[in-house]
């Protein structure tokens, strides 16, 4: 079964992959990151995939200024 990392190919994300690459055996590692840092997994990246994504959010309507 994949395991998906989010926020797989950042800073201290990006030291999970190789964890369980190197001493838990896996093979299936999905990383998932809006802004993806492949350098950070350049040395595991024909063991990985990457995907990125893009998400949006709109804000509800304000009925009353109050509710600011």
């Amino acid at each position: 079964m994949p395991i998906m990392i989010t926020g797989g190919t950042g800073f201290l994300g990006s030291y999970l992959p190789r964890h369980l690459i190197a001493e838990k055996g896996e093979t299936d590692l999905v990383l998932s990151d809006m802004h993806p840092t492949v350098s950070r997994v350049s040395d595991i990246q024909d063991r990985i995939t990457i995907v990125t994504w893009l998400t949006s959010w709109v804000a509800p309507p304000v009925r009353k200024p109050s509710h600011i």
